[in-house]
């Protein structure tokens, strides 16, 4: 099975009040200004969350994930951004080359966005979050019937979807249907900026896999050209040069991929001496 490193395209989406209208039963004493104390420290809680994960300090965001659930232990909006701390510690495993802690920390998104789509099933970032998390690891129990499900429940996005949708069809060995597929997303100018440079890499590695280096080159340098801060791009590009046996262009690359965070390619750079 050909495997992707798609990493985490998943957007931060803040929902609604996740308390929408509380209902307090007469026989409950629970007085209501003790109630919005407790609801104000939590989201005061999970706005900390987010600054920490803008600030990419996961670790300490998932610290402060576990006092919001520990309040609230069935707060989706919780679950969604624990979902997204671990695809960015499977990113920064990836990009270490630490396959097994990887693995492991897109299983826990993967619960983390189960956990989420069972609290609020229109969560779309939810299912966004769980599909990326299972085609990291494997696509072929779970995925196809919950790309199914959010295909009908977001027919809006389904541009988004249809990544996945090529994803699915490459494993399965439909690699035209797999192109077409990723180029409509592509092309239909619906769909985030990350998750642009996610269908391109896709695609990217899908060329690379038919041998065809010429349209991998054109979709890699498309996708330096989208995101020039995409160290994934660099390194799979140094990649495809190294193949192709340009040093230097090979060299640049993977230079350029460790400054911007690759790691493991920083071995790489002691042949380019």
């Amino acid at each position: 099975m050909e495997t992707f490193q798609i990493e985490s395209i998943t957007n931060r989406t803040k929902h609604g009040s996740f308390w929408g209208i509380v209902f307090i039963p007469s026989l409950l004493i629970l007085s209501i200004s003790v109630l919005t104390s407790c609801v104000d420290e939590e989201k005061g809680v999970l706005k900390n969350a987010y600054a920490l994960y803008d600030q990419k300090n996961f670790m300490a965001v998932l610290d402060e994930i576990d006092k919001v659930l520990l309040e609230d232990e069935k707060n989706a909006e919780a679950f969604v951004l624990r979902g997204n701390c671990y695809l960015e510690l499977a990113k920064n495993a990836f990009r270490m080359n630490d396959q097994f802690m990887m693995v492991t920390h897109y299983e826990d998104a993967s619960f983390s966005f189960g956990q989420a789509i069972s609290l609020d099933e229109n969560s779309q970032a939810a299912y966004f979050g769980k599909l990326t998390a299972l085609a990291n690891i494997t696509f072929e129990d779970e995925s196809p019937g919950l790309l199914k499900q959010s295909k009908e429940k977001f027919p809006n996005a389904n541009y988004t979807f249809k990544i996945f949708e090529g994803i699915e069809k490459n494993r399965t060995g439909d690699r035209i249907g797999a192109i077409a597929d990723i180029k409509s997303s592509i092309d239909s100018g619906r769909i985030s900026n990350d998750e642009k440079s996610l269908a391109i890499r896709v695609l990217a590695s899908i060329y690379m896999n038919m041998e065809n280096y010429e349209a991998a080159l054109k979709t890699l340098n498309d996708a330096i050209a989208h995101n020039s801060t995409d160290d994934l791009a660099f390194a799979m590009r140094g990649e495809l040069h190294d193949m192709l046996g340009k040093e230097e262009e090979a060299c640049n690359d993977y230079g350029q991929a460790v400054v911007l965070g690759y790691i493991a390619k920083k071995e790489m750079l002691a042949y380019c001496e």
